[in-house]
């Protein structure tokens, strides 16, 4: 669990995965008792991981990222985040772990460190959903002209490619863990 200053999280996910992706020592010198923009952590802006960044997006030389985690109601991140399983050992993600969002990549870029988060919850309007490829690429693979695809993780760690043509409306119904929504990814 990320400490909160108020209603916001003090930093983002992404600190809490290094250990996993071979950057545990960075999350060692990172005050998580402070917020992500304290005078000590903005230091670490500039020291991103580069599974973090997007091969061609100058901004990751800046300690900027275009993965940002899909949260509200029904989604794996309402509140403080939803465990796998109900009290009663049924499954709290009925829709399946392979078709609820995690992560989405989106064209803007945020530092690292940042809660920054997509709110798919009544009323709230998506960002620009990023990538730059033309066919189904990987997290590193160079961006393409015009962008067709940009990469999503699921909640069973499956990362895709996903059209742009899924439109706002198939990003929310993958982000529903419980909504009961039939949900295909177009080709």
């Amino acid at each position: 669990m990320i400490p909160r200053a108020g209603p916001s999280p003090l930093y983002s996910w992404r600190l809490l995965v290094l250990p996993y992706v071979d950057a545990g020592p960075l999350l060692e010198e990172f005050h998580r008792d402070e917020p992500w923009d304290s005078p000590h952590n903005r230091a670490f802006v500039a020291r991103m991981p580069r599974i973090f960044g997007r091969r061609g997006d100058p901004s990751s030389g800046e300690g900027k990222t275009a993965i940002e985690v899909v949260s509200g109601p029904g989604t794996a991140f309402e509140g403080e985040g939803q465990p796998l399983l109900n009290s009663d050992g049924t499954s709290n993600f009925p829709d399946g772990l392979d078709t609820t969002l995690l992560l989405v990549e989106t064209e803007r870029s945020v530092p690292w460190t940042s809660p920054s988060e997509i709110g798919i919850g009544p009323g709230q309007t998506l960002p620009p959903l990023g990538g730059g490829f033309t066919h189904a690429p990987s997290w590193f693979a160079e961006p393409s002209s015009p962008p067709t695809h940009f990469n999503v993780v699921f909640a069973d760690s499956g990362a895709r490619s996903v059209p742009r043509s899924i439109g706002p409306d198939g990003i929310r119904a993958f982000a529903s863990r419980n909504g009961g929504e039939p949900v295909t990814i177009p080709r």
